[in-house]
């Protein structure tokens, strides 16, 4: 890639960025941070605009060492998998992501806003379900119900 054709790239996200009223950061050639406060964290979107993509990620969660709750958190994160269309999630190292990829084709400002609020929202609807995985909470649950005395019936 050229460096005019970088510098296109850059000013034409910039621009839907602006477009859509957002506070951005750059973080690199045609890539930017927007933060947003969700409901229970602050999540930030890393976009980065190709000349066929537009590539959002956001960090969602160290992933725990713990190798059944390591096992249940994966397991869970293919279920939510399945149900995305748009979206995945991704491991990186030992980190948990939240991608996002949309071909520029059809991408405007109005793409671009709704894409990243369907991030967000998305982190916000999962996180909570990930984080007692995460935590181990799930696993104290199913562990203290094994051993629940059971009346007879």
């Amino acid at each position: 890639m050229t460096s005019d054709n970088s510098a296109e790239l850059d000013r034409r996200l910039k621009a839907l960025l602006d477009e859509g009223d957002f506070n951005v950061k750059q973080v690199g050639s045609a890539t930017y941070d927007i933060s947003f406060r969700g409901e229970l964290r602050e999540w930030t979107v890393t976009t980065r605009l190709t000349e066929t993509w537009v590539l959002l990620r956001s960090y969602v969660m160290r992933i725990p060492e713990s190798v059944p709750v390591r096992s249940m958190l994966l397991q869970h994160a293919l279920e939510i998998n399945g149900d995305l269309p748009l979206g995945k999630l991704s491991i990186e190292g030992d980190c948990l992501y939240f991608d996002v990829e949309y071909r520029t084709e059809h991408l405007d400002s109005s793409v671009l806003s709704n894409l990243l609020r369907l991030t967000v929202y998305v982190g916000d609807d999962e996180y909570p379900k990930l984080f007692r995985i995460a935590s181990g909470d799930v696993m104290l649950k199913a562990l203290e119900s094994s051993f629940q005395v059971r009346k007879p019936a």
